[in-house]
């Protein structure tokens, strides 16, 4: 397994790049299409991933970030988390919304309703067309 797989401290090489990664827990209700007027839903939770990247605005309150539609698709709610060094210490968790999204592109801004720590740097966003066969190339996520 990879060092930078392994639950704890993060790899120094992958800091930078993991302190702009935040993670979702997304909140769905199970429709049950036997249920009139589906009341009393069942509220799911599930998890993904979102970045903080160089290209998106500044808003005047909190931030957004750049997640997956397919992970906050449907949500009822969305709470972010963030870790400024390793998995043992993240930060309480924050409420965010979808502001925007792309089905066809399966992509997704939130606002995070918090002030971004200074800690937290953006990624910079780039070319994929750029990327030749067999460049390194470093992933994070949840």
């Amino acid at each position: 397994m990879f060092k930078s797989m392994t639950k704890g401290k993060t790899d120094d090489g992958l800091l930078s790049l993991r302190r702009a990664v935040i993670s979702l827990s997304v909140y769905y209700e199970l429709v049950d299409w036997t249920q009139p007027y589906n009341k009393n839903l069942k509220t799911k939770k599930a998890g993904g991933t979102a970045f903080v990247v160089d290209d998106l605005p500044s808003v005047p309150t909190g931030f957004l970030a750049l997640t997956a539609y397919h992970v906050v698709y449907n949500a009822v709610r969305i709470r972010a988390t963030l870790f400024e060094n390793d998995e043992d210490h993240p930060s309480a968790p924050v409420e965010a919304t979808l502001m925007l999204y792309s089905v066809d592109l399966d992509t997704a801004v939130i606002h995070i309703d918090a002030p971004r720590p200074k800690w937290l740097v953006p990624l910079v966003m780039g070319d994929s067309s750029q990327l030749l066969p067999n460049v390194q190339i470093k992933v994070a996520g949840f």
